[in-house]
């Protein structure tokens, strides 16, 4: 059975219900109405004729630019889940065999990172990259390998305080009971971990990540900080503060989105409720006061 194009594009949570494929679909259903499909396509168009020109061309997992050149890291950094799911995405809107050709090449890259636990970025690193690669190819070595990383990613879990520390090794203290809006982005990966185990101790961690982020990054008026600092003993909150933000009191917009757009699809039923943020801006949201 073949995996929807756009199905895939815009969500995370239905891996539950994975499906192989061995080539893409010819056309994906469409559930949009016609003008702004008809757009997105053009922009889809747009986007996969840029990557036909810059992916030969592509010596890494691409970081960001300098003086109009990319900047590369060569073990993924955060980002490294980011190009292989891009050529991912084009290989299913273009159905051209280079494209599945460089995102199986990249995402193998990423493979000794399955056991990195000094990064929350796990998720980020393995969910558009093989999770990705085994819904369309249907190896398992993608899944299993998805599966370890999410292993890797619950050692971080600091239970006192029922979250997942952000940043530094596991015996780094410096950063011991520092939160991050980010680590909503990799709670996908959890939940795809006890989809397809059936061991609920993934979801369970990412569902009690999630009601922390609920309780002590929303303010009143909705908005939210980009860090939140614990004490890593007891699990006290301690406050609000900011690396990317402008200040602690400010919100920082990408962050924000970030928190708001997968986990709640995928940590929702009855381990997760509706204790993970939907959008903050949504009346019937449990983010709104």
């Amino acid at each position: 059975m073949s995996v929807s194009r756009r199905a895939l594009l815009t969500t995370a949570a239905g891996t539950a219900v994975a499906a192989t494929s061995i080539a893409p679909p010819a056309q994906a259903a469409q559930k949009v109405p016609g003008h702004a499909a008809a757009t997105l396509d053009a922009t889809a168009d747009y986007a996969v004729a840029k990557l036909r020109a810059v992916a030969p061309g592509v010596s890494g997992f691409p970081v960001g630019t300098r003086f109009e050149k990319w900047t590369y890291s060569q073990n993924g950094d955060w980002v490294g889940g980011f190009w292989p799911g891009t050529l991912w995405m084009a290989w299913l809107h273009s159905g051209e065999e280079r494209f599945r050709t460089l995102a199986l090449a990249s995402a193998e890259k990423l493979a000794p990172r399955q056991d990195d636990t000094g990064t929350h970025d796990l998720g980020f690193l393995f969910y558009p990259s093989w999770v990705t690669a085994w819904r369309l190819t249907g190896d398992d070595k993608w899944r299993t390998g998805a599966i370890r990383a999410a292993s890797s990613l619950i050692r971080r879990y600091n239970p006192k305080g029922r979250f997942i520390r952000a940043w530094g090794a596991l015996n780094d203290p410096a950063n011991a009971g520092r939160v991050i809006m980010d680590t909503m982005m990799n709670l996908d990966l959890l939940a795809f971990a006890s989809s397809q185990t059936g061991d609920g101790k993934y979801l369970d961690i990412a569902v009690e990540h999630a009601r922390t982020t609920q309780r002590n990054f929303l303010r009143p008026d909705g908005s939210t900080p980009h860090v939140y600092d614990f004490d890593p003993a007891s699990g006290a909150p301690l406050g609000p503060g900011t690396v990317q933000g402008y200040s602690p009191a400010s919100c920082w917009s990408r962050g924000q989105a970030w928190g708001s757009t997968d986990s709640p699809r995928s940590t929702a039923g009855p381990a997760g409720g509706n204790s993970s943020p939907p959008r903050a801006s949504s009346p019937t949201s449990p983010w709104a006061r």
